[in-house]
């Protein structure tokens, strides 16, 4: 039996991928891009998302990244993983990074661990860190 994919239909997805988005509302008042979210109820058929902030209660379960600014009760794509650059993060490729009581990506250790540092940060003229936002299950 064929396949009923083809390739032609598969889209790579090096920062991120479209096909596992989420339309959301944002439950604050605002996201801003690459803010972690955690789902906090729901407003007709959208899930409803806050910034997750830095403790066990919101950074576990089906968090997303915020693909853009999200305003308050506006929509917004949120991603399940997302390659997130020109971060102020020092630390060596694959060091854990968590999310701040604001939903920031940041190295220091609070709640669940939310990705890895894949490039580290190198110093202020050269590029700055490279995180892969993709929760691990417990």
């Amino acid at each position: 039996m064929a396949s009923m994919f083809k390739q032609r239909l598969l889209k790579a997805g090096r920062d991120f991928s479209y096909s596992m988005a989420v339309k959301v509302v944002g439950g604050e008042t605002g996201l801003t891009e690459n803010t972690v979210m955690y789902p906090s109820g729901s407003q007709g058929t959208f899930l409803v998302y806050k910034h997750s902030a830095a403790d066990a209660a919101t950074t576990t379960g089906r968090l997303l990244i915020a693909k853009h600014d999200i305003p308050n009760g506006g929509y917004g794509i949120g991603l399940p993983w997302k390659m997130v650059t020109g971060l102020n993060i020092a630390g060596a490729a694959g060091t854990a990074i968590y999310t701040d009581a604001n939903g920031q990506l940041t190295a220091a250790v609070a709640g669940g661990i939310v990705g890895r540092i894949v490039t580290a940060r190198t110093g202020v003229l050269k590029s700055d860190a490279v995180v892969l936002f993709a929760p691990e299950s417990e």
